[in-house]
């Protein structure tokens, strides 16, 4: 019988390999393979499902115990910097769709 680690494991695995793989399709199929949202949400799903998993990785390892002060500053920290990137990001595309440059 499988421990209920292994087993958290591999069901970690399959939900990735799903997730990987339906995507790229639900993003094509509803927003267009030419929008530049499809390529925003894309980058930022999938960057969000390697940061998941490195958070996971890093706190199942307990090199992160956030009950220490300075271990919960730089997890905020990485937050932070995803969420701004992403903000950002979403703030460029929409200038540059909804912004008249004169030439």
């Amino acid at each position: 019988m499988p421990s209920k680690k292994a087993l958290l494991g591999a069901v970690a695995l399959l939900a990735n390999l799903l997730i990987i793989y339906m995507v790229p399709r639900f993003l094509t199929d509803a927003l267009g393979a030419d929008n530049p949202w499809t390529s925003f949400w894309f980058q930022y799903i999938m960057g969000a499902l390697v940061f998941c998993n490195g958070v996971w990785l890093v706190m199942s390892a307990k090199a992160c115990v956030l009950s220490r002060a300075q271990d919960r500053f730089w997890f905020k920290i990485m937050i932070f910097g995803f969420v701004c990137y992403f903000v950002v990001h979403a703030g460029w595309i929409m200038l540059a769709q909804n912004v008249a440059i004169r030439s």
